[in-house]
């Protein structure tokens, strides 16, 4: 999409706009640490794809997974920051040139719940 970011999560955490969680739309990201509420340190970043559900890397797997906070609570409680790479404009342009979001795989649901494509993607989460 031709936007630069930095190479690591800690890094990409300090540029891009500040977003509230309850405000996260398509493409946001989400960066998180420790569940020590003290502790600022970043050590992980997602990807939100809306409803409540967000993509990440899985390390151990070597893979993509589609999480949902309401599924995974735990996850909320190691939000740090949310940060905005593309406006929304630029978002619906980059969307309206590549079309529907094709369905994503994912080949277990140990630590997840797999993205269905009946799932909308609302403009922010519902309140």
């Amino acid at each position: 999409m031709g936007v630069p970011i930095p190479r690591v999560a800690r890094e990409q955490a300090k540029v891009g706009k500040y977003v509230k969680f309850k405000d996260l739309i398509y493409g946001d990201l989400i960066f998180f640490g420790s569940t020590y509420y003290k502790s600022r340190r970043i050590n992980h970043v997602g990807i939100y794809l809306g409803n409540g559900w967000f993509a990440q890397a899985s390390s151990k797997d070597k893979k993509v997974i589609y999480t949902n906070f309401k599924n995974e609570p735990r996850y909320r409680k190691r939000v740090k920051i949310c940060r905005r790479y593309l406006s929304k404009n630029e978002r619906e342009l980059y969307m309206t040139c590549h079309g529907k979001i094709n369905r994503a795989k994912t080949t277990t649901t140990k630590y997840t719940t797999p993205w269905q494509t009946g799932m909308k993607v609302p403009n922010k989460i519902p309140r």
